[in-house]
């Protein structure tokens, strides 16, 4: 009867918010623009002091140095604080005595950002890179937006950094009110809603339909008793890229609500290619500050308020490519900011989620391992974050409780989408659907309540205590490949102690029938077997859950010397049951090479097609090759490939042998991938053994082009517009 009702609702009530009243009449508009550059008085944080970012680039081609760093102040003003950003071991700074060392591998970046009390126009920095210097007076970066030179083969540059979009908020000036201990508010994740007219014929389609559901989350705000203090749109308010169309849009859309509305920014606010620089330019975030400005009187990006007994911290996710190289001086304003509220508990939003949800999307196209790994330690530094709610997946409800977890303490719960269709997960959502709504905090001194309701008026309370996430287990969430801990040997390699000293992905765990599988099987007194299999998800509803899932892997590193790069040995069963010849799925051996944390070689080994961008991610420093190479596909048997890294690395790269790029450790991954789309089949695989051993000599046959998957498909509401079985599969 609900969803009767809610359908019915939806085709009298919400169409006539598809396009708000009046969205193209001229309305007067004053644009928030920001001007690039930064005064000193910008550039000033609370406590007086002054925010510089030097970054440190190594030019392309060039092997990494370690060069000497030398800062010295002249004038007034003094050094008191430094931080830096996405160093790695060898590099440090020490601003007591202004002295630190730099090691840049090819086309790597450090941002070392300095601190500056009582600093003026006045003030000179003396700057010494190896044997080279430089020197500037502050009043330089005021007059430009930033100050580039090489030194030691290395490119520096010097900008200020900006806190006007970072601060604290009046409640009660924004109309926000706590009379007493008791406390509610509203959180709506991705509404992604805006303009249909706006766009092509896929964008039209989406946000009609992300307006209607976005139309009745807002009503169920408007139908809360108590009424909420606020509500918090927790990233992705607008469709696309954060067009002025769709701001006005949603603006209209939220119209109705007598609740004040705050923003929180993600990554449809902006230009998915947005840059930040050069200096400390926000441009990109002009219709957002301007939206926010609209709706609330603020105009900023990274802020927190007090209620109650609470602190809230509202932190900006725009996911772009050099956002958090560009503004590292936030993690330092967030951890002075939890310092200072030690004694209140903390309530955290951020749009991506900082915990694990377990598919490929959200593998691929998050936070990198540095920002969110930084993030995680600076928020559990005190224990007083109690709970952190994000957005970004568009969870159905019964995901969102499934992947609920505490990580060092924190309960973190990502929420259901407020406009935007869920991506399926594989398995029946509790209530059958639509699962779009809102999310409900009450708190009651101390006490937090959480609950998520539908379009379809169902509501699901989150428990207090969320099982906790195993840090041990996963690993690879808040580490590097390359800080794994490095055997001295490949251990475990036939897999008789089970899956010891092999390390799994995160995969979310459907209840019934799982997609994925890696597991150790025995079958009587015979030898065990690691057994892999990756299938389309089971539960047929369509959802927006992106192509394909290459997570399904296990993966060990080694300690190797460069001078003698071993051989690997693979004995493995191809299921026949399993598998059809040429189809978008399979197993795969990939050898990932590091020189300490440099990656300088991926090698992929697959039978049949294979999808191409396996290492690819979000963010991710693509300074290092990858290489295709086939496996051996009969069917059925048991077969053994011998391999040489060394010599298939030499036959696509010739003069310049992986010995001479010296790796110190190899990482070995085994797994299945999926297309996830189209006919129900499934890849599999039984290993054997995998051993490291001397190379063979011989090469392994190069992949064709042809053999690679580059495809995307299109989707509508988060439906992908499925192609033709003999599109996909065309040798069936």
């Amino acid at each position: 009867m609900k969803r009767r009702t809610f359908f019915e609702r939806l085709s009298l009530g919400a169409a006539a918010s598809l396009l708000p009243p009046g969205l193209h009449r001229p309305r007067a508009f004053t644009p928030y623009s920001d001007p690039g550059r930064l005064s000193l008085a910008d550039a000033t944080n609370e406590a007086g002091e002054t925010a510089l970012r030097l970054a440190f680039r190594q030019e392309a081609g060039r092997a990494g140095e370690t060069s000497e760093l030398r800062v010295r102040v002249k004038g007034p003003g003094e050094l008191t604080r430094s931080q830096v950003f996405d160093f790695e071991a060898g590099d440090h700074f020490e601003p007591e005595t202004g002295k630190g060392a730099i090691h840049l591998p090819a086309r790597d970046e450090d941002v070392l950002v300095l601190w500056l009390a009582e600093a003026s126009p006045a003030t000179e920095l003396h700057i010494r890179l190896g044997r080279e210097s430089h020197s500037f007076p502050l009043s330089d970066l005021t007059q430009w937006p930033e100050i580039r030179w090489r030194a030691a083969g290395v490119e520096v540059t010097a900008n200020l950094l900006g806190y006007r979009e970072v601060g604290y908020l009046d409640p009660a000036s924004l109309g926000i009110s706590a009379s007493n201990s008791n406390l509610r508010f509203a959180i709506l994740a991705d509404p992604q809603g805006g303009d249909p007219g706006y766009g092509g014929r896929e964008d039209t389609t989406r946000v009609q339909i992300h307006n209607a559901y976005i139309a009745e989350s807002v009503a169920l705000i408007r139908e809360l008793d108590p009424p909420p203090a606020f509500a918090l749109v927790l990233g992705d308010f607008t469709d696309h890229q954060g067009e002025e169309a769709h701001f006005r849009a949603m603006e209209a859309l939220f119209e109705p609500l007598d609740c004040p509305v705050l923003l929180a920014i993600g990554n449809h606010e902006s230009a998915y290619r947005a840059t930040f620089s050069p200096g400390y330019d926000l441009r990109a975030f002009d219709h957002y500050f301007a939206s926010q400005h609209r709706l609330n009187g603020t105009d900023k990006l990274l802020y927190a308020f007090d209620l109650g007994a609470w602190h809230f911290v509202v932190w900006p996710d725009p996911l772009r490519q050099d956002f958090w190289a560009t503004h590292p001086h936030y993690f330092d304003w967030l951890a002075r900011d939890l310092a200072r509220n030690r004694n209140r508990p903390v309530l955290f939003f951020q749009h991506v989620p900082s915990h694990p949800i377990g598919i490929d999307p959200l593998l691929s196209y998050v936070e990198t391992v540095t920002v969110r790994r930084t993030l995680v330690e600076i928020l559990s530094r005190h224990g007083n974050v109690r709970y952190v709610f994000s957005g970004h997946v568009h969870m159905p409800v019964k995901a969102s409780a499934k992947t609920a977890v505490s990580l060092r303490g924190m309960n973190m719960i990502n929420l259901p989408a407020a406009g935007y269709r869920p991506r399926a997960f594989g398995e029946p959502d509790y209530f059958g659907g639509p699962e779009q709504g809102i999310c409900i905090v009450d708190l009651e001194g101390e006490r937090v309540g959480v609950q998520a309701k539908t379009v379809q008026r169902y509501a699901f309370s989150y428990p207090d205590r969320l099982p906790v996430f195993d840090e041990d287990r996963y690993p690879l969430w808040l580490g590097h490949p390359w800080e794994l801990p490095v055997q001295s040997g490949l251990r475990n390699g036939d897999f008789r102690e089970g899956l010891t000293h092999w390390h799994p992905r995160y995969i979310y765990p459907e209840t019934e029938e799982p997609s994925h599988l890696s597991e150790v099987r025995r079958a009587g007194d015979s030898a065990p077997l690691l057994y892999q299999q990756s299938r389309a998800r089971a539960y047929p509803a369509p959802g927006q859950d992106r192509m394909p899932q290459t997570l399904n892997r296990l993966c060990q590193a080694v300690a190797i010397a460069p001078d003698h790069l071993p051989g690997i040995q693979l004995r493995y069963r191809i299921d026949p049951r399993s598998r059809v010849p040429e189809s978008l799925n399979g197993p795969y051996l990939w050898l990932a090479w590091y020189r300490g944390s440099q990656s300088i070689a991926h090698q992929v080994y697959a039978p049949g097609r294979m999808f191409f961008n396996l290492t690819g991610q979000f963010g991710q420093k693509r300074d290092a090759p990858i290489q295709h190479f086939d496996l051996p596909a009969t069917m059925g048997r048991w077969l053994t490939a011998r391999l040489d890294p060394a010599a298939d690395y030499a036959a696509t790269h010739a003069g310049q042998p992986l010995p001479g790029l010296a790796p110190d450790r190899l990482v070995l991954h085994l797994g299945t991938w999926t297309i996830n789309d189209g006919m129900d089949q499934m890849a599999a695989w039984e290993v054997q053994e995998v051993a490291l051993g001397e190379p063979s000599g011989d090469a392994a046959p190069i992949k064709p082009e042809s053999q690679f998957w580059y495809g995307s498909r299109g989707h509508v509401s988060g439906e992908h517009d499925l192609a033709a079985q003999s599109d996909l599969y065309p040798d069936i």
